[in-house]
């Protein structure tokens, strides 16, 4: 019950909360969507609809929602009643939405829209040297998950093998120019908070790509130049990126190591639904982070994850994350961070790390102070103003 939540109100503007255990990134948690204060007298049960009417949508933000046309669009008014009401300098924002990105993109170049996130890698071509385009870091890492209970996945040395035979550079250049290798499973971009740095440049990286030592890892494994090796299932969404890089890793693998592997494009929510069940052989996982901090990312691995979906149950992973997520000293925190992803990642070979992103963002010159959310690597709002 609500008493045994530690969650106090002593006055109108003061929230207390009590935790039975030091969280040093809880501050971070609460920008996530589930602690977004709404309206109880209106927010009585989801899907109700009443976030997307004007009359129900209570906000306490820098912008209050004005009007909600679905499928076409929706406004959003500056609101006088946010606590830095005077820092906002836009009156109101139009969002449109669109079916595609190229949609998107038309729509810029028509002038109809002032702002297009997240557009496709062309983009780059297409507006080089302008000052349109804007590249952002998405805060997010391309990875796939081996299945632990699936031979000879659950060999660590085949694991390493497949790791180290995957050229991610040319991996990259097949895929599109707003994507860079990654060898990590915390994204690439996430700072740690306390240095101001990228958090993987803070270590070494937990492996490095190495087709000898992974055709002689395949042998020792019992595979001697690929021979008797099963045919493994790659399952993926049939979305463009997701198939291209499945080619891509079908292509190297057959080349590099010489072992065959079977692609199986799956909608989006099929795909979502067999990892959740385990039901893979080897699958593709993308996590973009819900907060600006790494364990949004090492908890995955955790055996107790429900995104832990394939067999991984590493005692010694579960207790430095554990130590890792109590431990308020930065630095100290740092290292037993980093030493949990390189066990997991450059010793246990429990993912096999692709690629990073990054977004490809088209803003009119005269719009200023767009800013980035610290945790998604989002365009922020709230301080935009036009020249």
């Amino acid at each position: 019950g609500i008493d045994s939540l530690g969650v106090e109100t002593p006055d109108d503007k003061t929230l207390v909360f009590t935790l039975e255990k030091p969280c040093v990134y809880f501050l971070d948690l609460l920008r996530l969507p589930v602690y977004t204060p709404s309206c109880v007298k209106y927010a009585k049960k989801t899907d109700s609809g009443w976030d997307k009417d004007p009359s129900t949508s209570v906000s306490n933000g820098p912008f209050y929602l004005a009007e909600y046309v679905p499928e076409q669009y929706f406004v959003l008014k500056k609101n006088p009643k946010y606590w830095n009401a005077e820092s906002v300098k836009l009156d109101q924002i139009t969002y449109r939405f669109f079916d595609d990105q190229q949609s998107m993109a038309n729509a810029y170049e028509t002038k109809e829209v002032d702002v297009a996130p997240a557009l496709q890698s062309s983009v780059m071509k297409l507006y080089e040297g302008k000052e349109d385009l804007v590249i952002t870091d998405t805060i997010a890492t391309r990875y796939i998950y081996p299945n632990l209970n699936v031979k000879p996945l659950d060999d660590v040395r085949v694991r390493k093998a497949l790791n180290l035979a995957i050229d991610r550079k040319e991996l990259c250049k097949a895929i599109g120019e707003d994507t860079e290798p990654a060898v990590n499973l915390v994204a690439k971009y996430m700072k740690d908070k306390s240095t101001g740095k990228y958090f993987v440049d803070e270590a070494a990286p937990p492996f490095e790509e190495n087709l000898e030592e992974a055709k002689q890892l395949l042998t020792d494994a019992g595979y001697p130049g690929g021979k008797g090796f099963p045919t493994l299932t790659y399952n993926y969404p049939s979305l463009e990126m997701d198939s291209d890089t499945a080619q891509v890793i079908q292509e190297q693998l057959k080349k590099n190591l010489n072992i065959s592997i079977k692609l199986n494009a799956q909608e989006l929510q099929v795909n979502y639904t067999e990892r959740r069940a385990g039901s893979f052989d080897l699958c593709r996982m993308n996590w973009t982070a819900d907060f600006a901090d790494p364990y949004t990312y090492l908890s995955m691995l955790l055996s107790n994850s429900t995104y832990n979906c394939s067999g991984i149950a590493d005692e010694k992973y579960d207790a430095l994350v554990a130590q890792s997520d109590q431990e308020t000293d930065p630095v100290k925190r740092g290292k037993l961070m980093h030493e949990a992803e390189q066990l997991a990642v450059g010793g246990e070979f429990y993912i096999i790390p692709l690629f990073s992103m990054k977004s490809c963002n088209l803003i009119r010159p005269r719009i200023t102070g767009i800013t980035q959310n610290p945790a998604t690597g989002a365009l922020e709002y709230r301080h935009a103003d036009i020249q």
